[in-house]
């Protein structure tokens, strides 16, 4: 579904370029080059007569679509520093009616100021809910210039909705977007889109009791689904979504949840994270090889370590990685447990040991 999705991302391109003319005049034109453009005044004519829109606004949206190029210019220029009332009415313009042309111009615009505004501006704010609503224009040439602008980037995107996010107290890691596109030089090889959400690189974010109940929220998390599908078989995945016991959020909205992430991102967990991520053992039938360790959690500060194998919790044997998730689930944050390990390192003698841990939560 993924590999459909990225591929329909590929083909809306090449049709939309396709059908922008190859003689048209850009916003940055030679303004020696002869244009075919009709003069305009006043009001764009393609404008709809049910657009409510200031004069000056109004005035804005005939200059861009002047023949004469001094015009265009100042009126780019304007565009550039639109704000607020302004950018909402120019968005409305773009939803209700005025010549593709324009629009176009209107869009790369806001490609600029969504590209170069610093990210907690009110200006990156702004246009980035422009070009959100653009995309979701009935008219077909905006809402598809608008979602080609968001696709190529959806870096941008990620690192707006996560900032936003941050700000609404909502719980993830790492709260820096900037960390999810550095890469380390000592990393493991991943492949087949596996992924270490123990890394920095990987977003992890926690839905628990204290979720805004907002559709705001719930929107700014599907915008992050370029994260999934941009790294759909070329790298691994970035993104884990954590379900709390407690969440609020409605059955539909976690069918949506999975249906744009995909299962395997979205997890159901305990109120408690131990905070290892197992390795893999094919025809072994005792343990949990402990493949990492999530720096600061449970297990961190226990002193459990990348090659421990887990053999018990409170007495009972485990078997796999799901029956310790399941047994976790009957906890909660504070509550001690203790897990017997056997492990080759130095410190143990007869290469085992028994550890106390305090559980901690997830954030």
């Amino acid at each position: 579904m993924k590999s459909c999705r990225v591929f329909s991302r590929m083909l809306r391109f090449l049709v939309l370029s396709m059908l922008l003319p190859f003689t048209a005049s850009t916003v940055f034109a030679d303004p020696t080059q002869v244009e075919e453009t009709p003069a305009v005044s006043g009001r764009s004519p393609e404008m709809s007569p049910e657009t409510s829109v200031s004069e000056e606004v109004a005035q804005l949206i005939a200059d861009l679509g002047s023949p004469e190029f001094g015009r265009r210019q100042a009126a780019v220029a304007t565009l550039r520093d639109a704000k607020d009332q302004q950018l909402q009415e120019i968005c409305q313009v773009l939803e209700t009616g005025t010549e593709s042309e324009s629009a176009r111009r209107i869009i790369e615009v806001l490609e600029l100021r969504y590209e170069q505004a610093a990210l907690n501006s009110d200006d990156v704010r702004i246009t980035s809910e422009a070009l959100e609503k653009s995309a979701h224009s009935e008219r077909w040439f905006v809402s598809e210039t608008a979602r080609d602008v968001l696709d190529r980037h959806w870096q941008r995107r990620t690192e707006i909705a996560v900032v936003e996010l941050v700000s609404m107290n909502v719980p993830l890691s790492p709260k820096d977007p900037s960390e999810l596109w550095k890469q380390s030089p000592d990393a493991p090889p991943q492949m087949f889109g596996q992924a270490d959400p123990t890394s920095s690189r990987h977003l992890k974010i926690y839905i628990d009791k204290n979720w805004p109940g907002n559709d705001r929220a719930f929107e700014l998390l599907r915008r992050l689904d370029s994260l999934q599908t941009e790294s759909f078989m070329t790298q691994p995945r970035l993104v884990s979504i954590y379900l709390i016991d407690g969440h609020p959020l409605a059955i539909e909205q976690v069918a949506i949840l999975k249906g744009t992430f995909g299962d395997t991102q979205i997890a159901e967990r305990g109120r408690v994270c131990l905070g290892v991520l197992n390795e893999p053992r094919f025809g072994v039938e005792e343990g949990i090889l402990v493949g990492s360790v999530q720096k600061g959690s449970s297990a961190d500060a226990a002193g459990i370590s990348s090659g421990d194998l887990i053999v018990a919790m409170n007495g009972k044997k485990l078997t796999d990685f799901d029956q310790l998730v399941t047994q976790l689930r009957s906890f909660d944050v504070g509550d001690k447990i203790m897990l017997h390990i056997r492990s080759s390192g130095p410190q143990d003698e007869g290469g085992s040991r028994s550890v106390e841990v305090t559980l901690k939560g997830w954030h």
